[in-house]
């Protein structure tokens, strides 16, 4: 799964993120996000956001999580306006 998230990185398609995760199970991503944040691949970020707003909460916290470890702005529920 990580190196999916890296080729979807190197080729600038992040989006393509939902349509691959969608089945996984919910620890194997909280797993990649903490080694995400653990070796801070902060090339990953815009596939991070991508993922965001297709996640359930507890996954969208950690991958807010994830973003703050590597320094990068934490993004708000994708349902809500930004402040």
């Amino acid at each position: 799964m990580l190196a999916w998230l890296a080729d979807w990185a190197a080729a600038e398609q992040p989006e393509c993120v939902w349509s691959r995760l969608e089945h996984i199970h919910r620890e194997i991503k909280l797993r990649v996000l903490e080694t995400i944040a653990h070796e801070q691949r902060v090339e990953l970020a815009p596939v991070l956001r991508a993922w965001f707003p297709h996640e359930v909460r507890a996954v969208r916290e950690a991958i807010n999580h994830t973003l703050q470890a590597l320094g990068q702005r934490t993004l708000s529920h994708p349902k809500s306006p930004r402040a």
